[in-house]
């Protein structure tokens, strides 16, 4: 792989890492905001908000799960292609 797929992944991936961060804090704030409201209020409506908040938490941790997949499989992907490279001059360099 070339050199600027790598520098604009890790970019990419710290931009997108930095967005769904800051989401993943708001919505863990909005989680404890529905638990004290289930406290403070319990209802039906407070226990939905409640179930609605965790939703939103856990799909944001399988977002964040499968973008760093995507990124360990690009830099994995590039380094394999680097090791046959090694692999092949190291190879042409025992055969003379």
């Amino acid at each position: 792989m070339n050199k600027w797929i790598l520098v604009s992944a890790s970019l990419t991936g710290g931009f997108v890492t930095t967005i769904l961060a800051a989401c993943a804090g708001r919505a863990l704030t909005k989680l404890e905001e529905a638990v004290a409201m289930l406290v403070m209020n319990p209802s039906p409506y407070t226990v939905l908000h409640l179930l609605a908040m965790i939703g939103l938490a856990s799909l944001l941790g399988v977002i964040f799960a499968v973008w760093l997949l995507v990124m360990f499989t690009i830099l994995r992907a590039n380094d394999c292609d680097n090791d046959s490279i090694n692999n092949d001059v190291l190879y042409s360099s025992m055969i003379r």
